[in-house]
């Protein structure tokens, strides 16, 4: 047994896998109403991906998501969400009300996963919401590698039905994801 296979192994003995909890927020802007499977996102010139930052110890670094929530700033809109993770920065359509293109070949190095999450709903006046667990169809728990100059995942937010959100509404998305 080499030296760095006998310090990789203490250190995974050494320190256990811990969970930890990333977010990332945009404000859309779609101006009318989303069709069923378009890019939700901050711009509908100039769309960015949503960023995970540091979801893993170290460049390269594996981890597993076991839940993820979406947050919705309107009430009642029953919206039905994908998130497209890339561990990478993907080359598919990244503006806000544009067609969905993720998963696309070009993309095929760089695909984590496909979270889906049931149409969001409220009880009351608050935020809608929803979840996906490894309970639900979601698709999680899902293990991953990053690049090995990376400690990010970045997402491709997409939307099943026809929707017409508020213009600025703020969606936030929450990845709690185990260090491997």
């Amino acid at each position: 047994m080499s030296i760095e296979s006998l310090e990789k192994l203490l250190e995974e003995r050494l320190l256990p896998t811990s969970l930890i909890e990333v977010a990332d927020e945009k404000i859309v802007v779609c101006s009318g109403a989303y069709d069923a499977g378009d890019v939700v996102s901050e711009s509908t010139t100039a769309g960015t991906p949503w960023l995970f930052r540091n979801v893993v110890r170290e460049n390269g670094g594996a981890g597993r998501i076991h839940d993820a929530l979406v947050l919705a700033q309107t009430t009642a809109i029953a919206s039905v969400f994908s998130m497209f993770l890339h561990k990478a920065r993907p080359t598919c359509a990244l503006n806000d009300d544009a067609a969905n293109t993720a998963f696309i070949l070009a993309d095929k190095d760089i695909a984590v996963v496909r979270i889906d999450f049931t149409a969001c709903d409220d009880v009351g006046t608050g935020m809608s919401e929803s979840t996906a667990t490894p309970s639900t169809y979601g698709k999680l728990p899902k293990t991953f590698v990053c690049n090995p100059h990376s400690r990010d995942l970045y997402g491709v937010m997409a939307i099943h039905n026809a929707v017409d959100l508020a213009d600025n509404t703020i969606l936030r998305v929450i990845l709690w994801i185990e260090q491997l």
